[in-house]
């Protein structure tokens, strides 16, 4: 045999080795299946305590995900754990890697991700996933009080939600702004107490606490008793305060509230607030965030009919409010349903 002839044979043999590596036989050779998404095993959310108005957006939400991850990789090994927290706790907890998922508020992920107060660092991992719904201000007095303007709260007893609350943080600028500190309320006589969501109301009801601030859509369900009895009042932040805040802290959007919101108070009147977000972080993988965006939206009906606090959620204002990155696999989505990006 020639040299020549050597070559060609064992030229011949290796293209015939490479193409079975390939998977490139005849019409009888087995194709491989196309490589499905990874999903990781485990997810992590973090969203409010059991009693939280964002508990039941994101146990719906989750089991819409966990049988849409399913679906799309029937060999998956997946499950979602549930975590409480606050706004605030859930934007570190996903930044840091604690949470894979966390529910909060734009102007908190804005926080987060430029390093403001109150956080130390800035947080250029955080991605936005889908905006829900506003979420705005209520300072509540009893129906019966003679507070009428922020400026009456500087010696009160001033029921906070607890602490970590966008809610908090928003009513101590509105202070701010106003000219006073929750310093200058406890040297006047006031005081500030963080109270739970039963707690706080119930205290207002029972005169102990001068007003009880809250943040959430409307109607207010965490009011509702109060404003059954004795009543409430709402106290508005009109444009002029609005524009105040607005000139140091432009993180917030004006809110009008509509007459007949409370069964005690049927004026209409004006407050400030922020959209409540789903975010991620840039290390979660463009499939399991799309995963994500997609089983809230394809599922809208039914997490509205089991979450009351997600019945302002529509498609048309999944990004509103979103000052931070929008995460590649939620944009896939968007893309998908012709919403118009930032």
């Amino acid at each position: 045999m020639t040299k020549k002839v050597k070559y060609a044979v064992l030229f011949s043999a290796l293209a015939l080795m490479l193409c079975l590596a390939a998977g490139c036989g005849g019409s009888g050779g087995d194709k491989k299946e196309a490589a499905k998404p990874k999903i990781p095993e485990f997810l992590k959310v973090s969203s409010s305590s059991a009693g939280g108005a964002w508990y039941p957006i994101n146990v719906t939400h989750n089991a819409h995900l966990e049988k849409l991850v399913k679906q799309t990789n029937p060999n998956a090994k997946f499950s979602i754990g549930l975590n409480p927290g606050g706004s605030t706790a859930n934007v570190k907890s996903v930044a840091g890697g604690q949470a894979d998922i966390g529910i909060c508020h734009t102007a908190i992920a804005t926080m987060g991700y430029n390093g403001s107060a109150p956080f130390d660092k800035p947080m250029k991992n955080l991605r936005h996933l889908l905006s829900i719904n506003p979420a705005a201000v209520f300072i509540a007095v009893r129906a019966d009080s003679n507070i009428k303007t922020i400026d009456d709260l500087k010696n009160k007893r001033i029921g906070f939600y607890p602490q970590g609350s966008l809610g908090n943080t928003i009513v101590e600028q509105l202070f701010e702004v106003s000219g006073f500190t929750i310093a200058d309320i406890k040297k006047n006589g006031g005081s500030i107490s963080y109270l739970g969501f039963a707690e706080g109301p119930g205290q207002l009801a029972d005169n102990q606490i001068d007003c009880y601030t809250v943040l959430g859509s409307w109607p207010v369900t965490t009011l509702m008793e109060v404003d059954f009895n004795p009543g409430i009042r709402v106290i508005p932040i009109d444009d002029a305060l609005f524009a105040k805040l607005n000139a140091k802290y432009p993180l917030y959007t004006q809110f009008n509230i509509p007459a007949n919101t409370f069964k005690s108070f049927k004026e209409p009147f004006k407050t400030v607030g922020s959209m409540v977000c789903l975010i991620a972080t840039d290390k979660m993988s463009e499939e399991m965030a799309y995963l994500s965006t997609k089983a809230f939206w394809d599922n809208l009906a039914d997490i509205k009919d089991r979450a009351v606090d997600a019945r302002g959620a529509a498609l048309a204002t999944a990004l509103s409010g979103a000052s931070i990155p929008l995460h590649p696999g939620a944009e896939r989505y968007y893309k998908e349903k012709n919403i118009p990006l930032k």
